[in-house]
């Protein structure tokens, strides 16, 4: 009896201590650990939540398994129709769901990368077990990035001076109506060119072009 109630004692304290070394790993895991369940009727439930909830969207472990709308209020509303359909889909498919949505935090737009893995349960339910991970500056950076390129892009275009640009490998991939008109060909021969080929120059015509500029 004595060497039953040892093997339960080791038992107990095995599943202690690896529920310690998980509740760690999910407090120094850097986004929300959660379980999402859709329930065949189509709602849906948070059994479980992380304590990053809190810090990500301004909302309690307890409240949003409590109230799963609570999160879903916040999408973005040019991202929710997105949102029901790619889980929808994950639903039907049971393959993984990710998306970058943006929710409206206490007024501001914060960008956050959903991912999870969804499991057909025995009762119809479908459970997906994932995590979000806030990507807002890398996103704003995108999106400034994108918009500075744009601003270049519409420079280059309207400057009466010839300018082209020229990737790694010496191909032209950028080039406006400017230094067409200087050199006397189209912007679709200049693309076609490259920096380091004269056989390229060559087969657009360029070359002798090239030639009769510089003299």
């Amino acid at each position: 009896m004595s060497k039953e109630m040892d093997l339960k004692r080791q038992i107990k304290d095995a599943l202690k201590g690896c529920e310690e070394k998980y509740r760690r790993l999910k407090a120094n895991i850097p986004g929300m650990v959660y379980e999402f369940i859709m329930q065949p009727d189509g709602t849906f439930r948070f059994p479980h939540v992380n304590e990053a909830s809190q810090e990500l969207f301004d909302i309690s472990p307890e409240d949003l398994m409590r109230d799963a709308t609570l999160i879903t209020q916040q999408i973005h509303p040019d991202d929710h129709e997105r949102f029901e359909s790619s889980v929808r889909l994950s639903a039907e498919t049971l393959q993984p769901w990710r998306e970058v949505l943006r929710h409206v935090v206490n007024g501001e737009v914060r960008f956050y990368d959903c991912m999870s893995r969804p499991e057909l349960q025995p009762n119809g339910d479908i459970l997906w077990d994932g995590i979000i991970l806030e990507v807002t500056d890398r996103m704003k950076t995108v999106e400034l990035l994108r918009a500075n390129e744009q601003k270049l892009s519409h420079i280059i275009s309207a400057s009466p001076i010839g300018i082209g640009i020229y990737d790694g490998s010496g191909q032209c991939v950028q080039a406006n109506d400017s230094l067409a008109q200087i050199i006397g060909a189209t912007k679709q021969q200049l693309l076609k060119q490259n920096y380091h080929t004269i056989e390229s120059w060559k087969a657009t015509g360029l070359f002798d072009v090239a030639k009769t500029v510089v003299r």
